[in-house]
Parts: structure tokens; C-alpha cells; sequence
């Protein structure tokens, strides 16, 4: 459980202003903006590093990203935004920071990402063929729906996560404070750890691995296992109809 103290610490850092997550908060970002970002895009992974924005991503069978990314900005038209070596980036003609809110739109189904972001939601769906997903939050839910994906590694500090209608050759999820929730999917390699939070499993096929909560319950429903370990600190494991 030591990871999951550590999430839990950036998480309470991140809210309370003690770790800048590539923005000076103390700034004025008086001005929102929106830009689309159309392109081809023939890299095999994605990246995008935010303090607090919303994020929503979906797969699509396009070989290029289609993306609006809201942000705010110093003075109108002071910041660009653009990908470069595979990254969402942002710069400014004044040196004053940017900040990106919001970044919503379609990606090859078949992209890897690296998905870190302060605070806010997460949302990610239809990838198809996956090799790679990291998803890192300080304090938001993360959500993975349609996807097929061979590693998901997924960190969250504060917050909810959620798998549903997938199917996940490796799983390694933790979070510090929140629910977990498995829906309808179908995981070989499987290692949960959850500080303070009950997980749930439905209508869901398990191969091997760990499920483990210090406080809350696990509650399975209609689920197959092979070799999985359930781990209850406080709480219970409940098998229901």
C-alpha cells in the first residue's frame, strides 16, 4: 500500500496548490480559447500532461487525431497549441503560462497513451488493439470503456475508476480514495489495490492476479475467476446472485 499513500499525497498536493502541474496559478488566465487539432498522425503513442482539463478520447479507424482543446490563455491570441514528438504542448508569445482545460476528440484506435492530468476526468473509449495505456490523476475518475488494450496502468490519487465492456490482457490499477468498477469485461492479468473504496466485479472474466481494498468491500456478481486473491483490510467480500 505504500504506492497508494504516495498517490494519495500528490493527489492532496495537487488540490492544494502545492505542486504545478506545467502552470503558474498565480497568473491571471483571464482569456479561454478553443483550437482543433487535425492532423496525420503515423507516431505510435500519444502524450498529454495537464494540470486540471477534462479529457475525453475516442478511438476511431482515421490514421490522424482530431482534436478541440479548450485552454486559457494571458492576453487573446497569445498561445499556440500543437503537437510536437508526439506530445500536446502549448506555448506563448508573452512567456506567461497556459493552461490546458479541455481536450475532447478522436484518435487512431490502435494509439498508445500517456494521459497524466492534476485534476479532472479521464475518459477513454473504442481503442482496438492497444499495445499501451498509462493514465495518471491526482484527484478525478478515469474511465475505460470498449477498449480492447494489452497493458492499462492506471493511478489515481482521489477518485473513481471504471472498466466496462473490455477486454485487458494486463491490469494494474490503484487508487488512494475512491471505487473501482469492473463491468462486463474480461481481464488474464489482474493486480487492483485500493486505499479507501469498495471495488466491484460484474459479468466480468478473471484469469489471475489480486483484488485488495484497506476499507470498503469487494462485491462480485457473475464473475468467473481462475487464480485471483481478494484482499479485504476492513469490509467484506460479497457474492451476489
Amino acid at each position: 500500500m505504500k504506492r497508494l499513500v504516495l498517490i494519495s499525497l500528490i493527489a492532496l498536493a495537487a488540490i492544494s496548490g502545492l505542486i504545478q502541474f506545467g502552470c503558474d496559478h498565480n497568473l491571471n488566465l483571464n482569456y479561454y480559447n478553443e483550437v482543433t487539432l487535425s492532423q496525420v498522425y503515423d507516431l505510435s503513442e500519444l502524450d498529454l500532461d495537464t494540470g486540471a482539463a477534462e479529457v475525453d478520447l475516442e478511438g476511431w479507424d482515421e490514421n490522424s487525431v482530431e482534436l478541440l482543446v479548450g485552454y486559457r490563455e494571458w492576453e487573446p491570441d497569445d498561445a499556440t497549441i500543437y503537437i510536437e514528438n508526439g506530445a500536446i504542448k502549448a506555448r506563448s508569445r508573452s512567456g506567461k503560462a497556459v493552461d490546458i482545460t479541455k481536450v475532447k476528440g478522436k484518435i487512431p484506435k490502435s494509439l498508445s497513451l500517456d494521459l497524466s492530468n492534476g485534476s479532472g476526468n479521464v475518459a477513454v473509449s473504442k481503442l482496438d488493439k492497444t499495445p499501451q495505456i498509462e493514465v495518471s490523476i491526482g484527484s478525478g475518475n478515469a474511465y475505460l470503456t470498449d477498449c480492447q488494450i494489452t497493458n492499462a496502468n492506471i493511478e489515481i490519487g482521489s477518485g473513481n475508476a471504471s472498466l466496462s465492456n473490455s477486454i485487458v490482457t494486463t491490469l494494474d490499477l490503484e487508487t488512494g480514495s475512491g471505487n473501482v468498477t469492473l463491468n462486463g469485461s474480461k481481464v488474464d492479468d489482474i493486480d487492483i489495490e485500493v486505499g479507501s473504496g469498495n471495488v466491484t466485479l460484474k459479468d466480468c472474466e478473471l484469469g489471475s492476479g489480486s483484488v485488495a481494498t484497506g476499507s470498503g468491500n469487494i462485491i462480485i456478481q457473475n464473475t468467473t475467476t481462475v487464480n485471483v486473491r481478494f484482499d479485504v483490510g476492513s469490509g467484506e467480500v460479497i457474492y451476489l446472485e
